[in-house]
């Protein structure tokens, strides 16, 4: 399973690559802002994107909205980690457009996997109800 872990502070990813690695069946890809993480996933389109909001050059918000607009990555699975306090305004217009927001001062590895596995899962499924395009005549 590919996973893009975008975070401006590389001790944040560095945590979060191992509690993914402890689990041993990922690769993990990292980048420092949003803008760098798009460049990645034109290369190679993450299974999952776990994502800060608050970076330099480009936001995560930026970046979410980069993504939802472009047909090939509208439908990677996107999971929040941030240390930024969220107004409801913000809370609501994410809450639509990623798997799920979790705060960076509470967050446990448990918590990490669960959602982790429950955003990959819900893909397969996404993946299985859309019809294949390799098999249209």
């Amino acid at each position: 399973v590919n996973v893009l872990i975008v975070d401006d502070k590389a001790d944040d990813i560095l945590l979060t690559r191992r509690m993914l690695e402890a689990q041993g069946n990922y690769n993990i890809n990292e980048a420092y802002n949003g803008k760098e993480g798009l460049d990645l996933i034109n290369r190679q389109k993450p299974d999952l994107i776990i994502l800060d909001l608050n970076m330099p050059e480009m936001d995560g918000f930026t970046m979410i909205e980069e993504l939802k607009a472009n047909e090939t990555t509208r439908s990677i699975p996107i999971i929040i980690v941030s240390g930024e306090h969220l107004t409801a305004k913000q809370r609501d217009k994410l809450t639509d457009q990623v798997e799920v927001l979790l705060q960076k001062s509470n967050l446990t590895e448990n918590e990490l996997l669960e959602d982790v596995s429950q955003a990959l899962a819900r893909l397969r499924q996404e993946e299985k109800k859309r019809p294949r395009s390799d098999n249209i005549p």
